[in-house]
């Protein structure tokens, strides 16, 4: 039965396509259909599903998780800074990094095209380091939202201290690996 979503849209078919713009798949990648593994390989369409749907998904994922944005609204919404890397010349905004260590082949000057999870560097394992006994914190999703000027008055108020507290990269690892396959 598909997915209704507005009158003026045609409705999303697929549970599955719908429940990966919401960032709500299972973890384990043997349970993701192949729809999603399409749409991962293909961004210009990932793209073009997510502002589609963004109007609907956002509001909604808001209420759900004030403070929070799902994935894709941080790999089409967010914030862009300009860049040279051949071939990019925007990418969203990361979030700052408070303290602890790591070190990203992109901060050395080499051309290697930076990846994020929300606002995060992704760790590869190949060139990325990071110091487990030193491990890398960063600014919360809800300090990135504010500091934008991003976060509403009433999201803003169902929060606490926590939300705006540094998270570290092995929380935000953590929550890629139960969400996205890349």
């Amino acid at each position: 039965m598909p997915v209704r979503l507005t009158l003026d849209r045609k409705p999303i078919a697929d549970p599955a396509i719908w429940k990966f713009l919401n960032d709500d798949l299972p973890g384990d990648m043997k349970d993701y259909p192949i729809q999603i593994f399409v749409l991962l390989n293909d961004p210009q369409v990932l793209r073009k599903l997510w502002n589609e749907y963004k109007p609907e998904i956002l509001p909604r994922y808001i209420e759900k998780c004030p403070g929070r944005r799902p994935s894709l609204w941080w790999d089409f919404s967010a914030p862009q800074v300009r860049v040279s890397w051949p071939g990019v010349s925007e990418l969203s905004e990361p979030r700052q990094k408070i303290s602890g260590f790591c070190f990203l082949p992109w901060d050395n000057g080499k051309s290697l095209k930076p990846r994020y999870f929300k606002g995060v560097p992704v760790v590869s394992g190949v060139f990325d380091i990071y110091d487990i006994n030193d491990p890398a914190y960063f600014e919360s999703e809800a300090q990135y939202l504010k500091r934008h000027g991003l976060l509403s008055k009433v999201e803003a108020e169902q929060l606490n201290n926590d939300a705006f507290q540094p998270v570290s990269f092995l929380d935000v690892m953590l929550e890629r690996r139960k969400l996205r396959l890349y």
